[in-house]
């Protein structure tokens, strides 16, 4: 297997008024030349409900020439958060770890997704949903464990399975879950053998991500992707991080995928192909272990990563997926324990349903927190606090 698993298993914003869940035609039912004052700020969610919002105008009443109220329910957001703040921390969970992904639902809801969580009273579970939708929307830091639950089922149930989530975006009017199939060996490193990838949908009861098994792998491990996504209105583009391993960081492919989730790579040069050669695929940018982040800015792109064991978070920038891919800006300092000189950072996540549309440099992002000290596990059963995954707010370069 190639890389250290992280978290497995043992591993923008001033205060202004806000909508909430409402149509994105809101604001434009009567021309809004006609008001001539500064228009009120109002926020809507897109399709994605884990995407970014958009700030809309009000209606404009063409008689008095005055904007309306945003519809409602409307919501107001949060000041300007800074610092750090560790989610689902309300007592209802013990420990958390591992990065928080991110599932849109079809019904509107956006859940985090813990890897590892002991909730209050219970033994240990993997890949625990969280609906933090009302607190994402108004860009505040979601302290509420609402559980949901388990949300990974196995079409066909296997005990030696283990299943990642690294990601899931709406797609051509389908949530489309791209995840990491596992097999539990005891003799492979960290006890997991990579068996490769693919996508997973919801089940019909919309209870469950329902995960395809080893005959359902769309890629083997020598592509890995899903080390980050992103959408545009033709292709959902999944980034690769397969080894060998150089300085604690891998070199990343891309991959793009059509509403029929047909599947090319890209070569370089503007060159992409359909065939699957690792070989041939272009390597853009390098990234730790996992999982990171791609998402838009207002320079263009930027790819947020974490090397492996690292203390800081690093960035690339781009104006297209294509590149050059390049470093920028500084590398910001993770929060991690003080008296645990091992501890580390990983698998960063842009949450992008928590952006202001009024901030677009400001970027909401959580990562999780681990140490290779030898008295690792009983240090996280103590302080699971030191090492519970962090939320902070960074500025784009």
């Amino acid at each position: 297997m190639r890389r250290a698993l992280f978290a497995l298993p043992a591993a923008l914003l001033t205060s202004f008024a806000g909508c909430g869940r409402t149509p994105l035609g809101v604001g434009h039912s009567s021309p809004s030349s006609l008001c001539t004052a500064e228009a009120p700020s109002c926020t809507v969610v897109g399709d994605d409900p884990c995407g970014p919002p958009r700030a809309v105008l009000p209606p404009c009443d063409p008689v008095t020439r005055t904007w309306g109220s945003c519809p409602a329910p409307s919501i107001t957001r949060v000041a300007n958060p800074t610092g750090v703040c560790r989610p689902l921390h309300d007592g209802a969970v013990t420990s958390l770890g591992g990065s928080l992904v991110r599932v849109p639902t079809p019904d509107g809801r956006c859940l985090w997704v813990g890897e590892d969580v002991t909730l209050k009273g219970d033994v240990a579970r993997h890949n625990v949903a969280f609906d933090v939708t009302d607190d994402t929307i108004r860009g505040d830091c979601p302290w509420t464990a609402q559980s949901v639950g388990e949300i990974v089922e196995l079409e066909t149930p296997d005990p030696s399975l283990y299943v990642q989530l690294v990601g899931a975006h709406v797609f051509a009017g389908t949530t489309r879950v791209l995840y990491r199939l596992f097999r539990l060996d005891p003799n492979a490193p960290y006890g997991l053998l990579e068996l490769g990838g693919g996508f997973a949908r919801w089940n019909p009861a919309g209870t469950r991500v329902v995960v395809p098994g080893v005959a359902g792998l769309r890629w083997g491990p020598d592509l890995s992707l899903g080390d980050a996504a992103l959408v545009d209105a033709e292709h959902l583009y999944a980034w690769g991080c397969p080894p060998p391993i150089d300085f604690l960081t891998e070199k990343c492919l891309l991959a793009r995928f059509d509403a029929k989730e047909d599947m090319e790579l890209f070569l370089g040069n503007g060159q992409w192909t359909q065939g699957t050669a690792q070989a041939a695929a272009a390597r853009l940018f390098d990234s730790g272990p996992w999982l990171s982040s791609v998402t838009a800015v207002p320079s263009g792109l930027l790819h947020v990563y974490a090397a492996g064991f690292g203390t800081t978070l690093e960035m690339h920038g781009a104006k297209t997926v294509e590149g050059p891919w390049s470093p920028v800006g500084a590398q910001p300092a993770c929060d991690l324990p003080k008296d645990d000189p091992s501890a580390y950072c990983a698998g960063p996540v842009v949450h992008e349903e928590m952006r202001n549309p009024s901030r677009p440099a400001q970027l909401p992002v959580s990562y999780g927190v681990g140490t290779t000290s030898a008295n690792g596990a009983a240090l996280r059963a103590q302080y699971p606090d030191n090492y519970w995954p962090r939320l902070v707010w960074l500025t784009a370069p």
